[in-house]
């Protein structure tokens, strides 16, 4: 039940995350320049960036969910990537220029 339950919180928070994430790069770039390959060059690294990042906190939440005994859940390593992730884009939203 609870690696279910996990699972569905997993994709819904992939899903809440790619939509902000897709209206704070969308309101920021102009049709002329969203399609160099500057851009999507950074659109690539960051995105693969983003999965290292989740993969890395999901496995060390495992490693903590193991350790404790079932104390942890696995996800929190998830969750700090994807605080993480919007809080840059915040940080970008206020500074950049």
């Amino acid at each position: 039940m609870v690696e279910r339950l996990s699972r569905a919180a997993q994709n819904e928070i992939i899903n809440i995350v790619t939509i902000l994430l897709g209206l704070a790069v969308g309101s920021r770039l102009s049709a002329d320049k969203f399609l160099t390959m500057e851009t999507l060059g950074i659109l690539l690294l960051g995105a693969l960036a983003f999965c290292i990042g989740t993969a890395a906190g999901v496995i060390m939440g495992k490693i903590m969910h193991r350790v404790t005994g079932g104390k942890v859940n696995p996800l929190i390593g998830a969750a700090g990537v994807i605080g993480s992730a919007v809080a840059a884009g915040v940080l970008l939203a206020l500074v950049g220029g």
